[in-house]
């Protein structure tokens, strides 16, 4: 499925998202990245979407509101729009697509579909009630 992204419609082949530890000098941190684009930190998907998963709360909680927001508004008609937000990123949520936007930095902004936002939503609040460990890891399938 084509994504939108600064105004260019980009074709993408693996839709799958892995979610996982990645171990640095200072620690382990999260990731959510494209298996298929894991050598690419700018590609849209992995710095907009992952961002915002991995720049979010780390409460499973947080996540469950989130999922709760997509699930009230996907398919809907008409022209309802919801938002909800986390430290510096905003997603504007309509019936087919969600708007991520970093507010702190102008080039980090993507349109993806809401089904692709809400299973890396579900696939995230998974990945949070594991156990901060390197073997910890969810992989989920965005067009299933």
């Amino acid at each position: 499925m084509p994504v939108l992204v600064k105004g260019v419609w980009l074709r993408l082949y693996s839709m799958k998202m892995r979610m996982h530890y990645q171990q640095f000098p200072s620690g382990l941190m999260r990731e959510a990245i494209l298996v298929s684009h894991e050598g690419e930190p700018d590609h849209p998907y992995n710095f907009v979407l992952g961002g915002m998963l991995w720049g979010g709360s780390i409460r499973p909680e947080y996540w469950q509101k989130v999922l709760t927001i997509l699930e009230g508004i996907e398919g809907e008609s008409g022209a309802s729009v919801e938002t909800f937000g986390y430290n510096d990123w905003i997603a504007e949520v309509t019936s087919d697509k969600v708007k991520i936007e970093l507010l702190i930095d102008d080039t980090c902004a993507g349109e993806f579909p809401i089904k692709h936002v809400k299973r890396a939503v579900e696939g995230w609040k998974r990945f949070m009630e594991m156990p901060e460990a390197p073997e910890s890891e969810v992989i989920v399938d965005l067009d299933a």
